[in-house]
């Protein structure tokens, strides 16, 4: 049972933590989906679905193009061209000085340019010579719901109208605007300006403050369609091409980190109790690792296979050298030798003669002084007084070639 206690409580974490994904994604559709993402090609409340493809019905004469690229890389801005409107929405224009210059210069040459974003960068403020009233934090807080919301806005021309929704108000005013270099267009729900225009050259740069006017939710909501209609009719008649930019909505340096509302949305959004979540989970999973490594069968080495009779014959060799008796091992070599020739060759050995070394040299084929030497050793182990280490090797040493010989 212990083995498998790793895996058990693997599998019921894995199982876990699909459930809870699981249990987002159905939430996420059950209840009402409160992310803002101001993305042209999402039905959601606060998408833009319903801007972005109700601009071939307001300008039908007009192509429409998708910007994904850096205003520093993109070529249409070099073009000598005029009649084009550029519609920038995001939750913050994070444009640096050189972006802003040559914006500012294909403005000049009979353009116009719609930004609509909570913030906007300090070279673009001071380009625009606008201040704002909440510099920080509206960002921050873009996916906290707060059902007592409601935005009013109102635009300045031809008639002072409120334009309201029950949705999230999330939106910024101007403090300071250039009344020589700009003119108020429209009002927040405080009567504070959050809508200006400027002029440049032969176009016009609109600075809009809240872009959940270009939500689904309040495009539809009653008769705000209104709203978003007037704010278009500003732009130049019958421009022949509409630029939706995606590249500030989706720019990393320009956008907070999208957040999806869940239980671990909360969780997520302080970096210690992140860190300290992610850390637990990867300790965890170490342990389970390293439990089941350690859990393992041991595996033993397995041992080279011994020669158990060749180790026998070295330790008996090794016991007669030690004991210097080699007599007696020279008569077990002679035994060995001559039960040999008796089993293989068929050869009488009770008289080692001439006529036993013939008949060995016909049948085994060894040259008959080899084994007249044999024989020679042999007598000589029985008739000397001394036998020494040496007699015994040229002995071994004899039998040894006759073997290599015949086998």
């Amino acid at each position: 049972m212990n083995k498998i206690t790793p895996y058990i409580s693997l599998g019921i974490i894995l199982t876990g933590l699909v459930l809870l994904v699981a249990s987002e994604k159905k939430s996420s559709k059950l209840f009402f989906d409160n992310r803002v993402t101001l993305n042209r090609n999402q039905k959601i409340p606060y998408g833009t679905w319903v801007a972005f493809h109700s601009l071939p019905h307001l300008f039908p004469e007009a192509t429409l193009q998708i910007n994904r690229m850096q205003l520093e890389k993109c070529k249409w801005l070099d073009e000598d061209s005029s009649g084009q409107v550029f519609f920038i929405l995001t939750k913050k224009f994070n444009a640096g000085i050189d972006e802003m210059n040559r914006l500012i210069n294909w403005v000049r040459r009979g353009n116009d340019v719609f930004i609509s974003a909570f913030h906007f960068s300090e070279e673009a403020k001071k380009i625009f010579r606008i201040d704002e009233k909440y510099s920080f934090g509206v960002v921050e807080f873009l996916d906290i719901h707060n059902p007592e919301d409601s935005l009013t806005l109102s635009l300045q021309y031809p008639e002072k109208k409120k334009y309201i929704y029950p949705g999230k108000k999330l939106e910024n005013v101007f403090t300071k605007t250039d009344e020589l270099i700009s003119s108020v267009l429209g009002y927040s729900s405080s009567d504070m300006p959050n809508f200006i225009s400027l002029k440049a050259g032969a176009g016009h740069v609109y600075v809009h403050l809240s872009p959940m006017a270009f939500t689904n939710y309040f495009i539809l909501h009653k008769k705000n369609l209104e709203y978003y209609e007037k704010i278009m009719s500003l732009f130049q008649p019958a421009p022949r091409k509409i630029i939706w930019d995606e590249y500030f909505l989706n720019a990393p340096k320009a956008n907070s980190r999208r957040r999806n509302s869940g239980s671990l949305t909360v969780l997520f959004r302080f970096p210690g109790l992140k860190a300290a979540f992610f850390s637990a989970l990867l300790g965890l999973l170490l342990y389970l690792l390293m439990e089941a490594r350690r859990r393992q069968r041991y595996i033993p080495v397995i041992q080279k296979p011994r020669n158990d009779s060749l180790e026998f014959v070295k330790t008996i060799g090794r016991l007669y050298f030690e004991r210097g008796d080699h007599r007696n091992l020279a008569h077990k070599m002679i035994t060995y030798f001559l039960e040999h020739v008796r089993n293989r060759y068929k050869i009488s050995t009770g008289q080692l003669d001439d006529e036993f070394i013939k008949k060995l040299h016909f049948k085994s084929g060894v040259g008959e002084e080899e084994i007249r030497n044999i024989v020679n050793q042999i007598n000589a182990v029985s008739d000397s007084t001394q036998f020494t280490a040496d007699h015994l090797f040229s002995l071994y040493k004899s039998i040894q070639e006759f073997y290599k010989k015949t086998f």
